[in-house]
């Protein structure tokens, strides 16, 4: 692993996290809204933490469902840890791009190999981001009326997320079905190590490549031939969206607030991930602050956005990135799981 980008990647979220603080709270009371986080009702605020650790356990339960389908049975508790991992990593790096090679990174000292570890994440990534268009489509199609009253001024980023993520998509779907086109993008990239002399033996350096990649490729057939794996991961990314979107309802009820929807406030969540998920900033951060602001300030009133947002970024990102980080402690001084 590199510790140093991992270093630089949070470092950078810590910034940013003032930064955004800075910004949104310099003209807050910070009085008002201490007492208003204070009396939040902590029956809702606990519902809020339970969802989000229901959303770690279907993404951790996704990646189990792959693993076992290829005949790499994993237990239970090994697919949570994984899952935490990927949150953390995806957390501090730009773009979410450092969860995946980390996942695969602790897969590997589990005894795992790097090519189907790598298969596995890739359907499981896929599934997530095609759930979530569909998903979010559906809900914000539901709620058309109210989306377009909310979302202007928003519009550059939702447009943004949907293209995005549709592209990522039909790239990742191509990788998983189009036969060796994964060997021809890495062979293609190791070659271009080798002109700018980063590699120096190339062939023998494709060689090895290729014959891991035999592996990922019967691995890839494996599911290509049993769709009802998909049916599988298709319905379980569906219950982790539920939970971790329903966590603005849970804050806006905690707050003593009622007369919204759960559904109204559901679809502006999804509009919300959607638009910053892929936005180049660790986590989001600043942009899912100050989209949560805007997308939410009709529907928690003015005098308790700031607050819903701090408890709603404060539950579904902040509390699970201090969890795993823990967890990534304890497994990196074991060599065997944590748990």
């Amino acid at each position: 692993m590199k510790k140093k980008n991992y270093f630089i990647g949070s470092s950078l979220l810590f910034l940013l996290v003032v930064g955004t603080l800075y910004f949104i709270l310099r003209e807050q009371s910070f009085s008002d809204m201490y007492s208003v986080i204070t009396k939040a009702n902590p029956l809702y605020l606990g519902l809020g933490i339970i969802s989000m650790l229901v959303f770690i356990f279907f993404e951790g339960y996704c990646i189990k469902v792959v693993m076992d389908s290829l005949g790499r049975r994993i237990t239970l508790i090994d697919s949570y840890k994984y899952a935490f991992i990927g949150f953390f990593f995806s957390a501090i790096t730009p773009g979410a791009s450092g969860g995946q090679p980390a996942q695969v990174y602790y897969m590997k000292k589990d005894g795992h190999e790097i090519t189907l570890s790598t298969l596995v994440l890739l359907i499981a990534l896929a599934f997530y981001q095609i759930v979530m268009l569909v998903l979010g489509s559906i809900l914000i199609l539901s709620r058309y009326s109210l989306v377009v009253g909310q979302v202007e001024g928003y519009k550059m980023f939702f447009v943004y997320g949907v293209i995005f993520n549709i592209a990522m998509v039909i790239f990742l779907l191509y990788m998983i079905f189009a036969k060796n086109v994964a060997s021809s993008i890495i062979n293609n990239f190791i070659r271009f190590l080798g002109k700018v002399r980063i590699i120096k033996n190339v062939e023998k350096m494709i060689d090895k490549i290729e014959r891991l990649m035999e592996q990922y490729k019967q691995g890839a057939t494996h599911i290509r031939t049993n769709p009802i794996i998909f049916l599988k991961l298709f319905i379980l990314t569906i219950f982790q969206f539920a939970a971790s979107w329903s966590v603005p309802y849970f804050v806006y009820r905690s707050l003593g607030l009622n007369g919204t929807k759960y559904l109204d406030i559901v679809s502006m969540q999804a509009v919300l991930d959607i638009s910053v998920a892929s936005l180049p900033l660790p986590g989001g951060t600043g942009a899912a602050e100050n989209g949560f602001i805007q997308l939410f300030s009709d529907l928690f009133g003015p005098n308790m956005v700031i607050p819903g947002m701090m408890l709603s970024r404060g539950i579904s990102f902040y509390s699970l990135l201090i969890i795993s980080g823990v967890i990534i402690v304890f497994s990196f001084k074991r060599k065997k799981s944590f748990f």
